[in-house]
Formats: C-alpha cells, structure tokens, sequence
C-alpha cells in the first residue's frame, strides 16, 4: 500500500518497528513537540497497546475497531480516536497490511 491509498473501515493495521519501540519506550511517542498539545499520548499509547496485545493473538485489527473498541477507558469519541490512529500512520508507527 502506498501513502496515497485510501483507506477503509475494513483495512487492517499492524505497529511497525518504530510503533513497538514507542509501546516499550512511551517518551518517544512525540517526534513533534507541537503534537503534544492536540493529541493525548495517553490515547496514543492504548491505541498501540491494543494493536500490539491483537498481534500476538494473530489478529490484526481493522481501523474501525480500532477507532471503536480500542481505549474505553479514554473519554474519545471515535472520530477522535480514529483523527490519534490518522496520526500514528502518518508517523510511522502503524502501517497498513494487505
């Protein structure tokens, strides 16, 4: 998949090296200072948690379960939490599969 493909509910996502780095060392989640004030890393991370824990039940979650399921314990609507998983695409630390 490139950058430009569009995404879909259905696509399934998986933590890239930089993604599983950032679940095992949560300070480096910003590469960006002025991300810290229009996301919670808080989210950020949970949303990472929850891909990397369905990983290793060889499940790859699709981008709207995780956008709907993943962090209930976050206030985020699913909207907000699909605009954090946008954002961790974007940075590298999830990527699409096919």
């Amino acid at each position: 998949m490139t950058a430009t493909h569009p995404l879909c509910g259905s696509d399934r996502l998986e933590l890239t090296e930089r993604g599983s780095h950032a679940c095992k060392h949560p300070e480096t989640i910003f590469s960006h200072p002025e991300a810290q004030s229009a996301l919670d890393r808080g989210l950020l991370l949970e949303l990472l948690n929850f891909v990397r824990t369905t990983g290793f039940l060889k499940h790859r979650v699709t981008l709207d379960e995780l956008s709907e399921k993943a962090a209930p314990r976050r206030p985020a609507t699913p909207q907000s939490r699909r605009a954090h998983v946008l954002w961790l695409l974007k940075y590298g630390l999830l990527r699409a599969c096919s």
